[in-house]
């Protein structure tokens, strides 16, 4: 902007940005609500555009007020991490060892194939449940709930914890455990 566009109308100003600000202008002073979106300019810049209804001392809409931020370094940050977590699950995913992945809360996140497979489970019976209700209850160990509390409180892992069940689905199994906790 430059100083003699004030005064003027929102549609003569053509913004580098991707984003139809008259729209969305017009939209916020009709409707008194803030919108928020993100956009990028002609040079991939990200930004963070918020638009909300300008309101007089005496309490009348006379406009807008519209805002970008610069969120570009936020986008790239977002990108890194997503593509960790897709590393991280593919890693995951292509173990031939069955895999839980559990929350400090003891929810399951996720499960790779292998644990699926070994104990004739799906993904909806697994995936965002508590341990202790996974198989009919068959993993709520009291041992073994303490000290997965050690390894999620204390980080403290564990080798070779012998875990022994009868599933409904495979029967009777002896099973060595092994936790780490990860960040």
């Amino acid at each position: 902007l430059i100083a003699a566009d004030v005064g003027r109308s929102i549609d003569d100003i053509k913004p580098g940005i991707q984003a139809p600000l008259s729209d969305t202008v017009a939209e916020v002073i009709k409707s008194l609500s803030v919108r928020e979106s993100e956009t990028q300019d002609k040079q991939g810049t990200w930004y963070r555009l918020l638009v909300r209804p300008y309101r007089t001392a005496d309490n009348r809409i006379d406009g807008a007020v519209v805002t970008l931020t610069d969120i570009t370094a936020l986008k790239h940050a977002k990108e890194i991490l997503q593509v960790a977590h897709d590393d991280a699950r593919k890693i995951i995913d292509t173990m031939p060892t069955p895999i839980l992945v559990i929350s400090s809360d003891k929810r399951v996140q996720a499960a790779n194939n292998p644990f699926y497979n070994m104990f004739q489970v799906e993904p909806s019976e697994t995936e965002g449940r508590f341990l202790s209700e996974l198989c009919n209850g068959n993993w709520n160990d009291p041992a073994l709930l303490a000290i997965l509390d050690t390894v999620l409180n204390e980080g403290i892992p564990f080798h070779d914890f012998d875990f022994e069940g009868d599933f409904l689905r495979i029967g009777h199994r002896n099973i060595t455990l092994h936790a780490t906790r990860t960040r």
